[in-house]
């Protein structure tokens, strides 16, 4: 069903391109963009794109009109809209791409707070993330708990560590479809077992490696592992004696930080 309403919406944008296109000035602008396209700079190319675009042609539409790639239309689009100073960068012939790649990192670490500062105003994230990791724990039961909590407790300690350090074996995280349903996601996200590696630290790697590519930010995973910890009675798994000491230990550290109350 979305696959046709994709298609359906695919074909409606280049319809309606070609609608656009059709008209004179259109058809002059196309022209004289691809004749004179290797004698623009990337920011003059970005500029007349964007007027197109704002035209209502489509940049895929753009792209098989002018031979190009649909990356590469986007790419000058996204140029065009950058900052006067970082377009005069380009213009004198600083690396386009560099420029490029430095606006992605920089709006990737924006976005990431974003969602960091959204989970912590109301904990939707890593509640549908700790929602995840109890119907991963359920499917593989035998081998996460057994209904030891000694063993859940290694388990979740086990995917710590690989999204703390990358290179024990977890994958780079990937970058999945959206609509995709929970079990897809899990499968896709399934690491290449080794030889000789444990069934135990396989789901641990798996784990981490859904983490990774569900929610990239550490803080959020984090969240999501210690609500997913506190519920293991969904699990039929009790809290281990070490879990109980150590909140225990945090409930009087909390107490002690806490201001002492006025004596009446």
């Amino acid at each position: 069903m979305k696959n046709t309403a994709n298609v359906c919406a695919k074909t409606a944008r280049k319809t309606a391109h070609r609608q656009i296109a059709k008209k004179p000035a259109i058809q002059r602008a196309i022209r004289k963009l691809s004749r004179d396209w290797k004698q623009l700079d990337p920011v003059e190319r970005g500029d007349l794109l964007c007027a197109l675009t704002s035209a209502g042609c489509s940049g895929r539409g753009l792209a098989e009109d002018l031979g190009q790639s649909p990356t590469n239309i986007r790419r000058h689009l996204t140029l065009a809209n950058l900052p006067d100073a970082e377009r005069e960068a380009v213009k004198a012939g600083k690396s386009a791409k560099r420029i490029l790649e430095l606006k992605a990192r920089e709006d990737r670490r924006r976005r990431m707070q974003q969602r960091i500062d959204e989970d912590r105003r109301t904990g939707a994230i890593s509640d549908q993330l700790a929602d995840h990791i109890i119907e991963f724990c359920k499917a593989h039961r035998s081998n996460v708990t057994a209904k030891d909590p000694d063993m859940l407790t290694h388990f979740f300690s086990a995917v710590r560590n690989y999204l703390n350090r990358p290179d024990w074996g977890r994958e780079p995280a990937k970058t999945l479809k959206k609509g995709l349903s929970l079990k897809r996601r899990f499968k896709l996200t399934r690491p290449q077992p080794d030889c000789d590696e444990f069934i135990t630290a396989h789901l641990a790697r798996w784990l981490a490696s859904f983490l990774g590519s569900e929610a990239p930010e550490y803080l959020i995973q984090e969240r999501a592992l210690e609500k997913a910890e506190s519920r293991r009675k969904e699990l039929n798994v009790v809290k281990s004696p070490m879990q109980l000491y150590r909140e225990t230990v945090q409930r009087f550290q909390s107490l002690s930080e806490s201001p002492a109350r006025r004596r009446h």
